[in-house]
């Protein structure tokens, strides 16, 4: 009885962090509805299990077309589930990899800024070199170069510097890109992030309901091996009540 009590509560537990990822992940999907997104969602998770047990409990009883229907039911729920579940994963991912991509993105403008300003710089310096004379003007839009360099050098060492902070936060994925793809870059990284949450949305809902029919077959075993039980002992009652009546009967 532990073990079934054992087998209920894991399926209750997986399927009540499914369901609190796919209805959030729901939700994330039809931001419009937020609410009856998710009380749709909890009324299909809850009969999605219940459909499962009745399947299983009811399957000599009911015939083909109510079997067939309930079966695709199933199926399709626990899809709808998945969906939700990636949509909730990979929320909590792209969150992160945006910012990353933001940050390569401001980061590189601003790179192809100072590489202008220091070109910039390297003309007026030749400019200068030329002359016999110092130039007022040139001296100002040197010294104006200079500055805007060092402002852009000291911009591009903050935005790396933020850049490697969100590395940070990302990185076991990279890891996990580099030994799966041989690669730790950006785009890898997606690659690995779809394949992980893919394989994680293969095992949850499946085996929360594969756990609850194992729970009804546990139940059904045991019920069986207490009627056997059952009438083994009327049996046995029957036939000592048989003995008893005879040996009166010879005396």
């Amino acid at each position: 009885m532990i073990f079934v009590i054992l087998l209920f509560f894991t399926a209750l537990l997986i399927s009540l962090i499914a369901a609190y990822f796919s209805i959030v992940g729901l939700t994330l999907i039809f931001s419009a509805a937020p609410l009856p997104i998710a009380i749709m969602g909890g009324a299909l998770e809850l009969g999605k299990l219940v459909t499962a047990s009745f399947v299983y409990r009811s399957w000599h009883e009911i015939n083909n077309a109510m079997r067939t229907y309930f079966i695709v039911s199933v199926v399709v729920l626990s899809l709808i589930t998945s969906l939700g579940i990636f949509g909730y994963l990979s929320k909590s991912y792209i969150s992160d990899s945006a910012n990353i991509f933001a940050s390569e993105t401001v980061l590189k403008t601003k790179q192809e800024l100072l590489d202008i300003e220091r070109q910039r710089l390297d003309n007026l310096l030749a400019q200068q070199k030329q002359r016999t004379d110092p130039n007022t003007r040139i001296e100002k839009q040197i010294n104006q170069t200079q500055t805007k360099i060092y402002e852009l050098t000291t911009e591009i060492g903050k935005i790396k510097g933020e850049k490697n902070a969100l590395g940070t936060e990302i990185g076991p994925i990279r890891y996990i890109a580099e030994l799966i793809y041989g690669k730790g870059d950006l785009e890898t990284i997606d690659k690995a992030v779809r394949l992980i949450i893919i394989t994680i949305m293969l095992v949850f809902d499946p085996l929360a309901i594969l756990l609850v029919i194992a729970a009804n077959m546990q139940m059904n075993i045991r019920k069986r091996a207490g009627l056997v039980k059952i009438m083994k002992d009327s049996i046995e009652l029957d036939k000592s009540a048989v003995f008893s009546f005879s040996n009166k009967d010879l005396g």
